[in-house]
This record gives C-alpha cells, structure tokens and sequence, in this order.
C-alpha cells in the first residue's frame, strides 16, 4: 500500500474507533470492562447474556440469602469462594461494593473472553485471566476493532469446569458437574459442554460485521430452561392393583444431560412424585423420592457450602436409570383408577428455605416429565 493510501486508512480507522466509542478491554484503574461496554457493538451477545444465568449469577434471593448468612458466618472463606466464580470482574477488579456493576451482573463478558488458561485440577475459580486487553475466542479471523486472539480453549469443557467443579475448605464437594461430564460417555468422548449450551448458529458477529455460519448462543441454556429440563430425564410408569394394595414401578433415565441430573449446587433436586388417584382426579395417597446432592456436618445434619464436611449424592448420571417401587395401602372404601408419576425440579429444599428466613416464591417447582397408568 503507497504511503498516498495508508495514512488515510489509518485516519479513518481511528475515526471509526472514536465514532464507536469503543472502550479498551482494561482501562484506568479497572482490569476488566463491563457488559454495557461490548454492548456497543455486539448487541446480539449481549442481549442473549442479558436473559441467562451469567449475568444473574449474584441477582437471585436463594444466592443473596446464602451469600448474606456465609458473609456473617465465614467470611474470608466465603469471599473467595463465591464471589470468583459469581461475580469475577469484583473479585479482579478488586471491587468491594455489592451494588457495584461488577457485582451486580454477575459474569461478565470480558471476564470469560480474556481467560487464558485453566489450572489442573479444574475447579474452585482455577481460570488464568490475562489482562492484556486481547478478546480471547473461537472466531478464526474476525475483522474487529480492537485486538483480537483465536483460543481453542474456548470450545473446551475446562473453560466451563473452571468455575462448574467446587469444593470447601473441607473437601465437601459442593458442585459436581465437571467431574460429572469427565466421568460420563459424552466427556471420554470429547463432547464439550459448549455443544449443548452454546450451539451454533449463522448471524453477525457485531455491528457492520459479516454473516457466518460458525457463531456461538451466548444463552447457556441449563436447568432454568423449560425445553432443557424436559429433555433430560425419561419417566415410564407401570402400575398394578391387588385388592386394596396398589403398587407402581417407575424408572427414571438421564437420556439428555451429559451430566448428573440435577447438577450444580447442592440445594437443587429433583423430586419423583407418585399419586394414586380416583376417577374425578382426587388424590387418594402419594410418596416421593428425590435426587441431588446433600450437603451435611459430620453429625449428618443440614449443612450450608462453607461448613458442610461432606456431601453425598443420589443425582441421575449420564445414561444411567433409577428404578423405584412404590405400594399403597388404601382403605377398603377407595375407588382408584390410576397412577400419576412427575418430575418437579426444585432449586432448594423447604429446610434450607426456612433457615434463610426467605419468603416468596424462592422456589417454583418445574416439571420435567410426567407419566399415567391406568388401574
């Protein structure tokens, strides 16, 4: 190019660069930037991390409770053990305000897209961010206006392991799904979380940027998705009746999480719930069953992250089928006429919800499946 071409080129490049107003990735005494700052030009990122869990990461009241009792009970342990993995851009910008941005959206876009290592073994905030203001990220080539870098980490299950994999002080796991996924066929066969939770689609990268077929969801669709739940576990019923007995047979299958179900943190689980009901709907005797991970002191109590000494887990692996029995006794009166079973997924036991004094609707349940067997 004659020096006639490239001083104007440059000129104008810089011209774009204020028109945009594009902020550095650091900048004067931060190290990283906020979401608002990407939304600038990559509306469509950030509008699809505006509706998921990462930018909600510190907004709901189950983890604001959880955070407030941890606060006062266990500070320092807590600080470092929550806030890195729900609130990075505090923990890394050294932000003690919780009504700070860096607090109150959670995981923030330049957090993720400036990690450029995992420590082994994955887990417990082990990223290694690197503050050299490069976007790290799959797009090969991409015409951007600030500096950019290809990182096949980010296509690696590692990269989601970095913060989905915790233990305490203690060594009480309090989140499993990274070794979850290791341990499951989709994990030895090298499936990423990314391909579940982040599927491709065709679309603009950013402003002005040309079409591709190779772009990433920035939803992570997960538990909190109805389409998600409703696809993971697989429920058949079987139901028989003996004189006043009445007797079911259910199992229960992980056919479409390449992890446990439920999974993430232990105040989760899913409950199979059996009715045997009447001809008008009535509900005549019920059991239930739950799935998840218990979190307990050494007296096998109910325990909270940061005291719990153990943890153990009934949640359904990957491929793996629960076969439960059911038997009712029912007055010599009662009329049955089927069997309903259900899947309703729970963010926190009532226990749980009580001891943190929360009120409201803390915890909907969703359904996942459902089955009935006629008598």
């Amino acid at each position: 190019m004659s020096r006639r071409l490239f001083w104007p080129a440059i000129v104008s490049a810089l011209a774009l660069l204020l028109a945009l107003g594009l902020p550095p990735l650091s900048g004067q005494g931060r190290t990283f930037a906020t979401a608002k700052s990407c939304a600038r030009c990559h509306g469509s990122y950030t509008k699809a991390w505006k509706a998921s869990v990462h930018s909600k990461a510190t907004a709901r009241p189950l983890f604001q409770a959880i955070l407030k009792q941890g606060m006062e009970q266990s500070p320092e342990v807590v600080k470092d053990m929550c806030v890195m993995c729900h609130a990075p851009g505090a923990a890394l910008n050294k932000v003690t305000d919780p009504k700070s941005t860096d607090y109150t959206m959670g995981v923030q876009c330049s957090i993720c897209h400036q990690i450029e290592s995992v420590g082994m073994p994955m887990g417990n905030g082990s990223y290694q961010v690197c503050a050299d203001g490069l976007a790290r990220g799959l797009l090969l080539y991409p015409r951007a206006p600030h500096r950019v870098k290809y990182s096949a980490l980010h296509d690696e299950a590692k990269l989601c392991g970095s913060c989905h994999q915790l233990k305490n002080m203690a060594g009480a796991c309090l989140q499993g799904t990274g070794a979850e996924w290791a341990g499951s066929m989709a994990g030895k066969q090298g499936m990423s979380c990314q391909r579940c939770h982040m599927r491709t689609y065709v679309g603009s990268a950013a402003r002005r940027a040309p079409r591709r077929d190779d772009l990433h969801k920035h939803g992570w669709p997960g538990s909190t998705v109805r389409a998600m739940r409703q696809k993971a576990l697989k429920l058949e019923l079987k139901a028989t009746k003996e004189g006043t007995q009445v007797r079911a047979e259910v199992k229960v299958t992980n056919v479409g999480a390449a992890h446990s179900v439920p999974s993430g943190m232990g105040p989760r689980y899913v409950a199979l719930q059996v009715a045997v009901l009447d001809a008008q709907g009535q509900e005549l005797k019920s059991d239930e069953r739950r799935y998840g991970r218990k979190l307990m002191t050494a007296d096998g109590k109910m325990a909270m992250p940061w005291n719990a000494t153990k943890s153990v887990s009934n949640a359904i692996g990957c491929g793996q089928t629960r076969e439960e029995q059911f038997a009712f006794k029912l007055p010599a009166a009662a009329q049955p006429a089927r069997v309903q079973a259900k899947l309703m997924y729970h963010w926190a036991p009532p226990e749980m919800i009580k001891d943190l004094q929360l009120t409201g609707e803390v915890d909907t349940p969703a359904l996942m499946a459902s089955a009935l067997a006629d008598l």
